[in-house]
């Protein structure tokens, strides 16, 4: 990823505790006929995507995330309950609430903020900013927001811009807000 503008908002690189993936079809890196479907999915002039998409998968086969096929609703509120106390919960969410109702949005939302109730969460958006106070975009650009949510109170804040394909990242954070 190209990085434009200033480095990234972060001092140093957080320790991974867990991972936990869950979508409605899941898909296994370590299943032969998922990865080709994968592939299938990459236009056939896309090399670079094609080249991406290989190195990623050689990666997450050394060390496969634990993915879940399933309903978020019934699958996230137990996993972040799991989640060890000394680490922060970090749900990420990147172009999946257009795919949502508004009312699924809702309800997501709602069960972000009642999950706060009990310890922070943090909430990574891409490719959505309809909860968040956005300005006009560049073309084929998307924004980055972090939402953060403790004891049911919810601040957001923009981190930057990036490429819906991971080809560049501009970091340019914007001030908190209300979510």
């Amino acid at each position: 990823t190209e990085v434009r503008g200033s480095l990234p908002p972060v001092g140093s690189t957080p320790v991974i505790a867990s991972r936990f993936g869950i979508d409605v079809n899941a898909l296994d890196v370590r299943s032969e006929a998922d990865t080709e479907w994968l592939r299938a999915l990459v236009w056939p002039e896309h090399d670079e995507r094609r080249r991406v998409l290989s190195t990623a998968i050689e990666l997450a086969r050394e060390d496969p995330p634990r993915v879940v096929s399933g309903d978020v609703f019934a699958e996230l509120p137990p996993a972040i309950a799991d989640a060890p106390a000394d680490a922060a919960v970090v749900v990420f969410a990147t172009f999946v609430f257009n795919q949502f109702t508004p009312e699924m949005r809702d309800r997501f939302r709602s069960m972000i903020f009642e999950a706060s109730r009990r310890r922070p969460i943090y909430l990574v958006v891409i490719g959505y900013s309809e909860w968040f106070r956005s300005r006009p975009l560049p073309d084929g650009a998307t924004e980055i927001w972090l939402g953060t949510a403790d004891g049911g109170e919810p601040r957001a804040r923009r981190l930057g811009l990036c490429n819906p394909h991971g080809w560049w990242i501009d970091w340019s954070p914007g001030e908190p807000q209300p979510w």
